[in-house]
């Protein structure tokens, strides 16, 4: 699971709202052949995964969120998955900025 990967993903989710009737069973095969792939990835390396680089994490998060917003049916949740393109929780930067006032005194 990379970033590009989580970008398609996304990109489908877009798509799919702005258009919902165009190439729909172009996006299910896509689909479909993805969560496949993903399913794989994670039986393969889920272990070793809490060891990788940040980003491999959150690509990998991101990932699962995006494809249960995708196949609510197929990754059922407690909670409804995120992500990190449209959730602008993620964007509240005023809870971690410092001003430059601030660094001087």
């Amino acid at each position: 699971m990379h970033y590009l990967e989580l970008d398609a993903l996304y990109a489908l989710k877009l798509m799919r709202t702005l258009a919902p009737a165009y190439r729909g069973p172009d996006i299910e095969r896509a689909l479909d052949a993805y969560v496949d792939l993903a399913l794989e990835d994670w039986a393969d390396h889920h272990e070793s995964l809490l060891s990788q680089h940040p980003h491999v994490i959150l690509a990998a998060v991101g990932t699962f969120g995006l494809l249960q917003q995708h196949r609510p049916e197929q990754f059922p949740d407690s909670r409804a998955w995120s992500d990190i393109f449209t959730d602008r929780r993620l964007y509240m930067t005023s809870a971690v900025e410092q001003l430059a006032s601030d660094k001087q005194n």
